[in-house]
């Protein structure tokens, strides 16, 4: 087998593509951009076609360059996460999961599981993954991800998913707020009020409010608005401005401070679970399976000094999960 092109070409091929500017590969590169200039001529003369053509300012791949380009990027974060093994085989590591929380980014649970996983199995090495919280199962697919944990009103499906707590979506309010007095929140409660909707994801999540309250009330408050920050959404609530849905285990620091208060959505209750999902290949996996069961055990920390009837608090329990050792 012979290969026409050097690593440096594939890499400069890469660059171009997240770019489109020689001079910013160069950059990226450290190397001067006639460098590169040369280098992508060279390129072209070993394979005998063109891979790239000017644009006015720009430098655009051809149909060649791109489908090169392509095969870089996954060669070099192939080359990436082989370094990332040697290290950690060099470390004493023998196993890695990467972890994520979906949605509310909400970290309570991490540190017992990193504690008791350790203490399990000290070649085991634990990474946080950011910057997937609004798309879990994406992640997940992506293989950005090992584990994510994420509240759904269903198991997601295709994934092995591990129940790890029941929860339910509540109104949440300041202290002191009219609905407050109300036993159970119904959505014609609301329609006077201003609603601020936490848009954890960038489409509707079946499942939630929108099916499951305003939709068969066919009710949506008359001030209703929306926000990516749950953060953003609960200094509104807070302050007076508005109300929200949320999960209640994922504000229950709130509620156990005083900030917020939070009442049922309708007599019923809307439940909601919190899963530990992973890809269905991962069942063999023992580092997964141990972290699916310490996420388990870590959620069912978080709410055992909760007493049920507390103000402002519901029980909340642990469903069984059949986990393979």
């Amino acid at each position: 087998m012979r290969l026409y092109l050097d690593f440096k070409h594939l890499l400069l091929l890469a660059e171009l593509a997240d770019t489109g500017s020689m001079v910013e590969a160069a950059e990226r590169l450290h190397v001067s951009p006639s460098a590169l200039t040369h280098r992508l001529r060279e390129a072209e003369s070993r394979l005998g076609v063109l891979l790239a053509a000017r644009d006015g300012r720009h430098l655009i791949l051809t149909p060649a360059g791109r489908s090169l380009a392509k095969a870089a990027r996954s060669l070099v974060q192939d080359l990436y996460n082989a370094e990332q093994a040697a290290k950690r085989i060099g470390q004493g590591v023998t196993s890695l999961v990467r972890m994520a929380c979906g949605y509310y980014n909400d970290y309570r649970w991490f540190p017992a599981v990193v504690k008791s996983a350790a203490a399990i199995d000290p070649g085991l090495q634990l990474e946080l993954v950011p910057h997937v919280w609004d798309r879990p199962l994406a992640a997940l697919e992506a293989n950005d991800a090992d584990v994510i944990v994420f509240p759904s009103a269903e198991p997601p499906v295709g994934f092995w998913s591990v129940p790890v707590l029941q929860d339910e979506l509540v109104l949440v309010m300041a202290p002191g707020h009219p609905l407050e007095a109300t036993t159970a929140v119904e959505a014609s409660d609301l329609i006077s009020h201003s609603y601020v909707n936490y848009w954890f994801a960038n489409h509707p999540v079946s499942g939630f409010e929108y099916d499951r309250f305003f939709g068969p009330a066919k009710i949506i408050p008359n001030q209703f608005y929306m926000l990516h920050s749950l953060e953003a959404v609960l200094e509104l609530v807070k302050a007076h401005l508005a109300i929200s849905i949320l999960s209640r285990w994922a504000i229950q620091p709130q509620l156990d401070a005083g900030t917020l208060t939070a009442r049922p959505l309708t007599r019923d209750g809307i439940p909601i679970v919190w899963h530990s999902v992973a890809r269905e290949t991962s069942r063999d996996n023992q580092a997964v399976v141990l972290v699916q069961r310490e996420i388990a055990s870590s959620f069912a920390v978080t709410v055992k000094s909760r007493k049920p009837g507390e103000t402002g608090q519901v029980a909340l329990s642990l469903p069984s999960a059949n986990l393979r050792t």
